[in-house]
């Protein structure tokens, strides 16, 4: 089998592509709109959202990544032809997927994750190389292959490959916010602004935390509550949020309270009424069943919409953005928001981290193989002249 070496060098490398960026997909998927790798508004977060981004409830990320770190240790122990035979079979079935998937953002998502794209690609290349190696012999030919090759450095190069993005996850680099969410910064505070919809099963659930976090900041933390109310699927949430907007400004806390508590079947008109007070209750059904209300709601659903934001709750804590009910994540960006938050890592230095890794491990590996070809011509006796 002439030239294995590289091609069993491309074919490791290739699985170590798809091993870090499923992580950098794994901590995507974890923390919706992390701006380290994907952020919102993002081809990655497009296709995060979508209906594709799951097989049977399980994200594709993590399977991903279960796939490739197995494909990848099958890679370093293969020596039998049996084994490059299982190896060649499932990296052509991921190859296979890589192209369907690739498929499914062009034709159905319309957006491009490039974290999803450098697997898919490092999947087809997997593919590529192990059925070349299979088809030249691989396995039948153990001088290829030393038994006693090392490969320690390929582990610790997957471990690199994994652990790497999740460090520069905890020191991204924020993007600049959107003109109309920086116009809702207060000067000299950590401001909270929060999306949400009151008949939303998410939203309700953060509330009680976001309540915590304000008491525990007091003055430190200006919050902002914006309506996003999701009328197809919530048939309350259109007048529940004109009667929070419609409500005075000093009341507007207890009134969510009341909002967010009451069952979903009453987000009605008449069950809204009953957070109004006498002293405001005309000028709040005023408010309600004309114009202005639904005016001021329209107003923040175009500052969601022009930003580019999806799902609730969304929250944004100077500029970081949490998606979705993450008490632990939004208290944590709270804290760091207030104490002045942290440096940012741009990711291009996580890419010439792993490139120094790589290229390191195939540059030991291509010298480690060829020691014992070298040893053998060397001990083998000179030929006997006449």
């Amino acid at each position: 089998m002439k030239r294995a070496t590289p091609l069993v060098i491309l074919l490791r490398l290739a699985l170590l592509v798809a091993i870090a960026a499923s992580a950098a997909l794994v901590i995507e998927y974890r923390n919706a709109g992390d701006p380290a790798f994907c952020g919102a508004g993002s081809g990655c977060f497009k296709v995060r959202v979508s209906e594709w981004s799951h097989f049977f409830g399980v994200p594709l990320p993590t399977i991903g990544i279960a796939a490739y770190v197995g494909l990848f240790g099958l890679a370093l122990v293969a020596r039998t032809r049996l084994q490059w035979q299982v190896l060649a079979a499932l990296s052509s079935a991921g190859a296979v997927c890589a192209l369907g998937f690739i498929g499914l953002q062009h034709f159905a998502i319309h957006a491009y994750c490039p974290w999803c794209m450098g697997v898919d690609t490092a999947a087809i290349v997997a593919a590529i190389a192990s059925v070349t190696l299979l088809r030249r012999g691989a396995g039948t030919n153990a001088e290829d292959f030393p038994p006693g090759e090392r490969v320690t450095p390929w582990v610790v190069a997957a471990g690199a490959g994994i652990l790497l993005p999740f460090v520069w996850a905890q020191y991204p680099v924020h993007p600049p916010l959107h003109p109309e969410i920086e116009a809702l910064a207060v000067p000299g505070k950590v401001t909270l602004v929060q999306f949400t919809d009151f008949e939303c099963p998410y939203c309700r659930s953060l509330h009680p935390i976001l309540e915590e976090l304000r008491r525990q900041h007091g003055d430190a933390l200006h919050f902002d509550r914006r309506m996003v109310p999701l009328e197809q699927i919530h048939p309350g949430a259109a007048v529940a949020a004109y009667a929070y907007a419609c409500s005075p400004e000093s009341a507007r806390d207890e009134v969510a309270g009341k909002l967010y508590a009451m069952p979903s079947h009453e987000l009605t008109r008449e069950g809204v009424a009953r957070v109004a007070e006498p002293a405001w209750r005309a000028a709040f059904d005023a408010c309600v069943d004309g114009p202005e209300g639904k005016a001021r709601v329209e107003k923040d659903k175009l500052i969601f919409d022009h930003a580019g934001l999806r799902g609730l709750p969304h929250t944004v804590v100077g500029k970081s953005i949490i998606i979705g009910a993450d008490a632990e994540r939004l208290a944590l960006a709270v804290e760091i928001e207030i104490a002045g938050g942290r440096p940012g890592l741009p990711l291009r230095y996580m890419f010439l981290a792993l490139a120094a890794v790589y290229g390191a491990v195939a540059a030991w590996s291509a010298r480690a193989v060829r020691k014992p070809g070298k040893a053998t011509a060397q001990a083998r006796p000179p030929p006997t002249v006449p």
